[in-house]
């Protein structure tokens, strides 16, 4: 089966939402916040944070893990290109 490109593209996005709550979130410090603050601040509940820190980019659309990167203070671009071709 071939790869799936958006899927890659999900997998991308998780990982830097996941680079981004580990500043917010204040991993390994002693005041970090908890799975259930970090999920409250992002819209989601529990159970689906956790799918997000496990990488399981199945679970999410694009349009969702967007709006996510944006609640985190990440800013979006989105660029489109054709692929290199003979014309």
């Amino acid at each position: 089966m071939a790869s799936d490109p958006i899927l890659a593209l999900r997998k991308q996005v998780i990982a830097s939402i996941k680079s981004r709550l580990a500043l917010i979130a204040g991993y390994g410090s002693d005041e970090a916040m908890t799975q259930t603050e970090l999920a409250e601040m992002l819209g989601l509940s529990r159970p689906r944070l956790n799918l997000l820190l496990r990488g399981k980019a199945a679970e999410f659309n694009l349009e969702s893990l967007l709006r996510i990167a944006l609640t985190t203070g990440l800013s979006v671009r989105l660029s489109l290109t054709r692929p290199y071709a003979n014309d």
